[in-house]
């Protein structure tokens, strides 16, 4: 079935994810991060700048809305993450990244209009929200806000851009930096798998120049976001920046500055299934 895509699914996630203040909130890291060694206030400072400056680096989401509204694509449920996988995601880590996937899954089902699987994903994102010890994100009174609009995608865009917010703020607040970049990097890859797999064996013509577009605008997030992972010195972190920095490496390797062919959107979807299959497989 052909749907209209309202598709700002790579740069809208980010900034839904990441948008916040740049300042310090009061709070206590968690118990329940692991993934973040203690900080220096020099070296905490410095990751907030890292993300201020991922953030001014991805396009408005309304303008790629506005952008990509003459387009059409099949939607493909099976492309996203099963809700099933869940069970599987006992580590903290794979708790991060997923929390990423599944929102970014939520922005494919909002940007499409397929609603019928919506309220799936919702309560699954709130789980592990929920077990990373973000409740906020998803209180009683957002959840509700979420039922009541579970078909007008302009509401449900404002209430997840809320959501995410909420996410960012209370990791950056507690000094939680190591989930709350497995986070962005989860929404990252989930995003970029959703548009090359979307893309398949068509060329850069017609509807799917703009989605064409979309992969290659996204070559210059990847050093931002390699260089924050990189500040993390334990696992999963050195395995996601080596897969990271083979994608960059096949961003480097195109032979026109300004579009990608379709040998090398191949290349770089099939790197990313390598990537993303890891983390959607849980530990």
């Amino acid at each position: 079935m052909r749907s209209r895509i309202q598709q700002h699914i790579l740069p809208a996630f980010l900034v839904l994810l990441l948008s916040c203040t740049n300042s310090k909130q009061n709070g206590t890291r968690s118990d329940k991060d692991t993934l973040t060694p203690a900080l220096s206030d020099k070296t905490a400072d410095s990751l907030r700048l890292k993300y201020s400056h991922l953030i001014s680096n991805v396009p408005i989401p309304f303008d790629v809305l506005q952008k990509l509204s003459n387009s059409y694509v099949v939607y493909k449920p099976e492309l996203m993450n099963p809700i099933s996988a869940l069970s599987g995601y006992n580590q903290s880590d794979s708790k991060s990244l997923n929390l990423g996937v599944y929102g970014a899954d939520l922005t494919y089902i909002i940007s499409i209009g397929e609603f019928k699987e919506f309220a799936s994903h919702i309560h699954t994102i709130k789980r592990l929200a929920d077990e990373l010890g973000i409740p906020t994100a998803f209180d009683e009174g957002t959840m509700v806000r979420y039922n009541l609009n579970e078909t007008n995608r302009d509401t449900l865009q404002n209430v997840m851009y809320h959501s995410y917010h909420e996410i960012d703020r209370t990791l950056k607040a507690n000094d939680r930096f190591g989930m709350a970049a497995l986070v962005v990097c989860g929404g990252w890859i989930e995003s970029l798998y959703l548009t090359t797999q979307t893309i398949g064996n068509n060329d850069n013509s017609g509807s799917y120049s703009e989605l064409y577009n979309l992969v290659f605008e996204q070559r210059k997030h990847l050093p931002n976001l390699i260089n924050l992972l990189n500040d993390f010195k334990i696992p999963p972190f050195g395995k996601i920046i080596t897969s990271l920095e083979k994608v960059r490496k096949l961003y480097a390797s195109s032979t026109d500055n300004n579009h990608l062919s379709l040998e090398e959107v191949k290349a770089i979807s099939e790197e990313v299934a390598k990537l993303r299959m890891e983390i959607t497989h849980g530990s």
